[in-house]
């Protein structure tokens, strides 16, 4: 019964994801992908799937997440936490004390990326609290938050200018281990977006943000 159980829910968390892709361009899709399967991987503790989830991660046009302006809240040290880098993947892979020195590996800056790629960036944020963030927009915004294992977030997006917003409404107490949004800006406009990464776990946890 207990295996029947774990199978339901993994069929949940799998039709989840597979609608939440479909709300994303392909850039972004590909990207999520990786970061997601990342995740899997570690909480699984599955070398084998981490090692190839990093090298789709590699493969993908991606960013430095410049524009990703933190606010002073309740943002942390990724010490001890997992991070969405392909050099931490790689140093994780051989010795799993690189968590002790994360914070490092968030500071490397990937200039393979082309123009027009996704934008990543890796934070931490303590229990209960909450990450707040600015970047500057003029066009259809999509982000994606993934939470590392045993993590879960609400989202809020408001832009500064319009006083548009773009706030997850369901599970915002409990959470989730992921979630997307979509923000439009008017044409001709030039927005400030605030975003907010709200930690519903009773932990601290690290959060990838991925962002078009």
């Amino acid at each position: 019964m207990k295996h029947k159980i774990v199978l339901i829910f993994a069929l949940l968390i799998f039709a989840s994801v597979t609608f939440a892709q479909q709300q994303l361009c392909k850039e972004m899709r590909e990207v999520f992908d990786a970061c997601w399967a990342m995740r899997t991987a570690i909480s699984a503790g599955n070398t084998t799937s981490l090692k190839s989830a990093n090298e789709d991660f590699k493969r993908c046009n991606i960013l430095p997440f410049k524009d990703l302006t933190p606010e002073e809240s309740d943002i942390i040290s990724l010490n001890g936490h997992f991070v969405w880098n392909e050099e931490f993947v790689d140093s994780l892979i051989k010795n799993r004390k690189v968590r002790e020195n994360a914070q490092k590996y968030a500071e490397l800056k990937r200039q393979t990326g082309k123009r027009g790629g996704i934008y990543v960036k890796t934070y931490a944020v303590k229990s209960k609290g909450v990450a707040k963030f600015f970047f500057p927009t003029t066009k259809h915004q999509e982000i994606a938050v993934i939470a590392e294992p045993r993590g879960k977030i609400s989202l809020r997006m408001q832009g500064m200018r319009t006083k548009n917003s773009s706030n997850d409404d369901q599970d915002v107490r409990r959470g989730q281990e992921y979630r997307i949004r979509t923000f439009d800006t008017p044409k001709g406009v030039s927005e400030t977006i605030e975003l907010q990464v709200i930690n519903c776990s009773k932990r601290d946890i690290s959060f990838v943000v991925i962002c078009n």
